[in-house]
């Protein structure tokens, strides 16, 4: 019979104790089993892990931007093959419709919203949901142009102007009228025109600069179709294009020249859930409110976070290499009106 110190039973025992409460505590406690991560356990009790206190199922839908839906739609199907009671799905929503398909009267509302950016938030006033969340993505504007193009490689919103005025030919893609893109295109260009990062509702409204934008935007054969896909035409429409820094990968670069703004709008995109499940009880809303919540944790994780490069997205806060343009409410409005 082999004589084992007592110590050495002791730490045994004590291990033994420690293993069961930590296994038996992430079966109840969804916080728990965040950090105990057991697929033993995951495999032999799938059932035991509740997303609220009732154990209810929960399905939510998440709404997301064009540009995001694709990165969303993956991390949706992979946080699904992981969870037993919880299952997101998701649609797509522009900020331009979200006024409209996001009012409180509408029924079948989706749980999340995840915004282009807070401005988008800002300019869509009273919907049920929060004013603000966790940033789960950065993406930007760029400028884009032809190699060949008059403006070389001094790429900027002056330098496209000046060809613009000097050269009846030239010709500009820039955001569709109306669009979320749009509003940020008027304050980068409001920025770099006032050489003021911080935007007023007066800077946006001056009258000077809305008549140099105007002459710009003359150069705009086509303002109700994608810049990226009048750039990628063969031979491009156009000689340069305000494009999404995501949109980049899509074009033939070694025939363009690429450069950010010097006075850059972020998209940060903001996760956004209901602030209220009127038609639902109690217990079933806090399961979504649960759910919501695991999933953007889900969205803030290394795995999804790092495949964000392969849809041309930044991680979620990013540090931007130019100036950022900020703006207040009045001036959120006056950009609704500026791009049209």
């Amino acid at each position: 019979m082999t004589n084992t110190p007592r110590i050495n039973r002791f730490l045994f025992v004590l291990y033994i104790l420690l293993t069961v409460g930590v296994l038996v505590a992430a079966l109840i406690w969804p916080a728990v089993r965040v950090v105990a991560y057991a697929p033993l356990r995951d495999l032999l009790f799938p059932a035991f892990y509740l997303p609220t206190s009732a154990g209810i199922e929960a399905r939510i839908t998440v709404a997301a931007p064009p540009t995001l839906e694709a990165w969303v739609r993956e991390a949706a199907a992979d946080f699904n093959r992981q969870n037993t009671l919880i299952e997101v799905g998701v649609i797509s929503l522009r900020g331009a419709e979200a006024g409209r398909r996001l009012n409180a009267s509408v029924t079948d509302l989706p749980d999340v919203w995840i915004a282009e950016a807070g401005f988008v938030r800002t300019s869509v006033g009273g919907v049920p949901y929060e004013s603000g969340g966790p940033s789960v993505a950065q993406d930007g504007l760029a400028w884009v142009a032809v190699a060949s193009s008059d403006v070389g490689g001094d790429l900027s919103w002056r330098s496209v102007a000046d060809a613009a005025r000097s050269d009846i030919r030239f010709r500009v893609a820039v955001p569709p009228v109306g669009s979320v893109e749009g509003m940020a295109a008027c304050a980068s260009a409001a920025a770099e025109y006032h050489q003021q990062a911080n935007l007023t509702a007066d800077l946006l409204n001056d009258a000077a600069f809305r008549g140099w934008l105007d002459e710009l935007l003359a150069a705009a054969p086509n303002r109700s179709r994608h810049p990226r896909d009048q750039l990628g035409s063969r031979p491009p429409e156009v000689d340069a294009g305000l494009i999404l820094g995501s949109d980049w990968q899509q074009l033939a670069k070694e025939s363009f020249i690429y450069q950010p703004p010097a006075y850059n709008v972020v998209f940060d995109f903001p996760y956004l859930v209901r602030t209220n499940w009127y038609e639902l009880s109690e217990d079933e809303a806090n399961a979504r409110r649960i759910a919501a919540e695991r999933f953007s944790d889900f969205l803030l994780g290394g795995g999804p976070q790092g495949k964000l490069v392969n849809y041309g997205l930044e991680r979620a806060g990013a540090e931007p290499s130019v100036q950022i343009v900020s703006f207040d409410d009045p001036a959120v409005r006056a950009l609704q009106a500026c791009w049209q």
